[in-house]
């Protein structure tokens, strides 16, 4: 299994991904945005905590919840995506990793 880490994610901005929102609705993402949280109290071994935005032409709105996730480049996997912005033109969900 992949360790998702920012790292990761930078490498991967402005690629593919297909987000199953349901078993018969997949969204095709690209992540705009990738940022580091910054945290006062990492523990030895921990993580920078990090941020990222998708973008979407999909028009249709989804509650926030946690979806499956692909890329060619990775194995199948789960995030949980929070709507935060949408206009005509598209839709933005949030992925806060700590």
């Amino acid at each position: 299994m992949t360790t998702l880490s920012k790292e990761l994610f930078e490498g991967l901005k402005c690629k593919e991904f297909k987000v199953a929102f349901d078993d018969e609705q997949v969204s095709i993402c690209e992540i705009i945005e990738v940022k580091d949280i910054n945290s006062q109290t990492l523990e030895q071994g921990q993580s920078q905590p990090f941020s990222l935005l998708f973008q979407t032409h999909d028009l249709n709105i989804h509650e926030q919840g946690t979806y499956s996730v692909k890329n060619e480049e990775l194995e199948e996997f789960a995030l949980f995506l929070v709507p935060v912005f949408g206009d005509q033109e598209v839709i933005q969900l949030s992925l806060i990793h700590i």
